[in-house]
C-alpha cells in the first residue's frame, strides 16, 4: 500500500488539524476493484489520558462503482516521536460487500449446505469478524468432505453422517485429497480451540486446501461425466 500524508481535522475542534501518515487502500471494499482512491476529507480523534491509541478515519470515493467509504486507521501514541501521526494500515473499511467465491456447479449439487456455510464463513471474514470466520470454515469443510462421501457410498450415508470427521476422511479414498482434508481440518480445529497446535498455519493455508479439494471433486465429477459419453 502507497503511504500517503494528509492534514486531518481534530474532531473535538475542527479548527484545527493534525498531520497524519497512513497507508492507502488499493481495494474498493464495495466492488473490489484495484484503485488509487480520491480523498474526500480526513478526521483525526485524539488519544485520551487513559487511552493511549489515536484514531484517523478518512473519506474516500471510488471512481469505478461511484461509492464513498471510510478507511478506518489506529495509532500508538506511546511510540509517537514526531509531529506527525503515523498509521499504518487501515484495520477496517465501511461500509464493504464481501467479494463471494464462485463455488463449482457440481459441488453445489453434491454439498448445498458446504457452499452456503462456506460462503457464510466468507462474509463473516470479510466484514472483519475475524475471530468466528475460521470456525465456519471449519463447518463447511466438514460438510464437503461428508456429503462427498455419502454420494460415493450413499449405502454408508447414515453412519458417515453419525461419526467424528477424522473417521470420515479415513474413508477417502484419493490420497491427495485425504491429505488435504485432514490439513485442513488440522488448521480449523485450531480456529476454534484455546491453544493453537499449529501456529505456522493460518486460515489463508486453510482455505487454500478447501479451494484444491473443490477443484479435485470437481474434476472427478466432470470425469465421471466423460465416461458416461460411448463412442458413436
Amino acid at each position: 500500500m502507497p503511504t500517503r500524508k494528509i492534514n486531518a481535522f481534530n474532531a473535538d475542534n475542527t479548527q484545527e488539524s493534525t498531520a497524519c501518515a497512513y497507508r492507502d487502500v488499493t481495494e474498493c471494499p464495495l466492488c473490489h476493484y484495484a484503485l488509487e482512491p480520491k480523498t474526500l476529507g480526513a478526521y483525526y480523534v485524539a488519544a485520551e489520558r487513559s487511552h493511549v491509541h489515536s484514531a484517523l478515519s478518512v473519506l474516500e470515493f471510488c471512481p469505478r462503482c461511484r461509492s464513498v467509504f471510510v478507511a478506518c486507521y489506529r495509532s500508538d501514541d506511546s511510540m509517537r516521536t514526531s509531529s506527525t501521526a503515523d498509521f499504518g494500515e487501515p484495520i477496517l473499511c465501511a461500509p464493504a460487500r464481501a467479494a463471494i467465491e464462485k463455488i463449482p456447479d457440481g459441488v453445489r449439487g453434491i454439498s448445498p449446505d458446504f457452499a452456503e456455510t462456506y460462503t457464510q464463513a466468507h462474509v463473516a471474514e470479510a466484514t472483519g469478524l475475524s475471530s468466528i470466520c475460521g470456525v465456519g470454515y471449519r463447518k463447511a469443510l466438514e460438510f464437503l468432505v461428508k456429503d462427498y462421501l455419502c454420494s460415493k457410498a450413499p449405502q454408508d450415508a447414515e453412519q458417515i453422517k453419525k461419526e467424528f470427521l477424522g473417521a470420515s476422511i479415513k474413508r477417502i479414498q484419493d490420497h491427495r485429497l485425504k491429505v488435504l482434508a485432514e490439513r485442513g481440518t488440522w488448521i480449523g480445529n485450531d480456529e476454534a480451540h484455546y491453544v493453537k497446535k499449529h501456529t505456522d498455519l493460518d486460515l489463508e493455508q486453510m482455505k487454500r486446501f478447501i479451494r484444491a479439494m473443490l477443484n479435485y471433486i470437481e474434476s472427478e465429477l466432470a470425469f465421471s461425466a466423460a465416461e458416461e459419453i460411448l463412442p458413436r
